[in-house]
């Protein structure tokens, strides 16, 4: 008798769990207090609870996302005077409308379908042209629901359409991920392409994903065939991490030619590590941390029992 009425309580205690999340997302969330909203979880079409229901059950006990994308970030290169048009699927588990914004610094990117209903899959188009401001542009574009954000990077480099002289930057897998204070060696490899020996001017500038500009520096080189050089840049050790993007330019006249290359930076103490651990699984660890106090409580309650089973 006194195990059924464990048992019992136990079930009452998931149910009062269950309900806590069924008021969270169905009311709170939607800042609709009343029970209509539960009966529509219940008893509206299948499409709609698929799309409600579904996306929650996957963000708590698969982790994925209520917004996605198809791609980590997206990189392009635009010849001066062209206009470039790609797209990538943006995956969509909640239940509201969702909104493409871009950032201010990409003024020469421009989506094509910038909202969009209800549906779990939609591709959005996104235009870029050249025609001004040659260089690279680095930012990000927005994909916004009610109280759920999405941020892609983007990479545009412009350059000349024929370019007097080119450049590629040829990086070591070691330097793709980084910590502040780390130096990196970055292989430059400069294209004459006009097989004239010039002095062109080269620019070396650290962008964060939002577009800010954390170093910058520019030299003089007299270039006479193909030339390659060692180039290294120090990590700012108040960086924070996430994805940045290391560009060089070579200009020479009106000409410009760009290479880029992006890598991450991450904090390695084990501080930031656990913080990140539990904010990325944080309804994981509340999930846990409610049942290990169940489980405690019934084992508490087991002990006390048997012991007054056992003086009786």
């Amino acid at each position: 008798m006194k195990k059924i009425y464990i048992i019992g309580c136990v079930i009452i205690l998931v149910l009062l769990i269950l309900a806590g999340v069924i008021f969270y997302f169905g009311m709170f969330k939607t800042k609709e207090y009343n029970f209509n909203v539960v009966k529509d979880l219940i008893f509206e079409s299948y499409d709609f609870v698929k799309i409600k229901f579904v996306g929650y059950y996957r963000l708590i006990f698969y982790d994925e996302p209520l917004i996605d994308v198809n791609q980590l970030l997206v990189k392009v290169l635009v010849k001066y005077g062209s206009y470039l048009e790609n797209s990538f699927i943006v995956y969509n588990n909640v239940d509201r409308p969702l909104y493409v914004v871009v950032s201010s610094s990409l003024s020469n990117v421009n989506p094509l379908n910038n909202s969009f209903e209800l549906a779990e899959k939609q591709e959005v188009r996104v235009a870029y042209n050249s025609d001004y401001d040659l260089g690279v542009k680095v930012g990000k574009i927005y994909i916004v629901s009610e109280g759920e954000t999405l941020e892609l990077p983007v990479i545009v480099e412009s350059e000349s359409e024929r370019p007097n002289y080119d450049v590629n930057l040829d990086v070591s897998p070691e330097y793709f991920a980084l910590s502040g204070g780390q130096t990196a060696q970055i292989h430059i490899k400069i294209f004459n392409l006009i097989n004239k020996d010039n002095s062109v001017d080269i620019g070396y500038n650290l962008y964060g994903t939002d577009g800010k500009i954390y170093s910058s520096e520019m030299e003089s080189l007299g270039v006479g065939s193909d030339t390659e050089i060692m180039k290294s840049f120090v990590v700012p050790n108040d960086i924070e991490p996430g994805l940045y993007v290391y560009t060089v330019d070579v200009k020479y006249n009106e000409s410009v030619g760009v290479g880029s290359y992006v890598f991450n930076i991450y904090d390695d103490s084990l501080f930031y590590r656990l913080k990140e651990g539990v904010k990325d699984n944080l309804l994981s660890v509340l999930v846990f941390v409610v049942l290990v106090f169940i489980l405690v409580e019934v084992f508490v309650s087991s002990i006390i029992m048997w012991r007054r089973n056992r003086k009786s």
